[in-house]
């Protein structure tokens, strides 16, 4: 079983318990955590992104679909419910969408998303295309940006 974690308490538990251990974000400084705790499993991070025709097209997506992924510090684990997060939403601009999402057509910058997670030491990253799209975010993946981690 894959333990997620998100704060030192939850990353050690991660690391004691855990098979592997799941986030969301290339942060080295939390596997290292993972792995002082004993953490011995694969480690995994999860990324969103919004492939579209532009990327203005791509961060409109993704603010009015997932605008939680900008949500700043430990947010996002700390609000309750649904509607707090719908809430707290509304303080996420598109700009902060722009920074933390890789949006649009650019095969660059979804590579450069996903060789940070390699960087920071991770062993896979798992991608979620945000939007009705799939087709074409798939279609996009297979030719331009999976094949440079083959």
């Amino acid at each position: 079983m894959h333990v997620s974690g998100f704060g030192p308490k939850a990353i050690e538990v991660a690391g004691r318990i855990g098979d592997g251990y799941m986030t969301v974000g290339p942060d080295a400084e939390a596997l290292r955590r993972y792995r002082e705790a004993g953490g011995r499993g694969t480690a995994h991070v999860g990324r969103k992104v919004c492939w579209a025709a532009t990327e203005d097209e791509g961060v409109r997506t993704a603010h009015r679909i997932w605008p939680n992924d900008a949500l700043p510090g430990e947010l996002a684990q700390v609000l309750p419910m649904p509607a707090h997060f719908m809430q707290a939403s509304k303080l996420v601009t598109e700009d902060m969408i722009r920074e933390a999402v890789p949006c649009g057509p650019d095969p660059e910058v979804h590579a450069r998303a996903i060789q940070e997670v390699f960087d920071a030491g991770y062993d896979e990253c798992y991608i979620q295309q945000i939007g009705d799209d799939q087709d074409g975010f798939l279609d996009f993946y297979a030719r331009e940006v999976l094949p440079r981690f083959r």
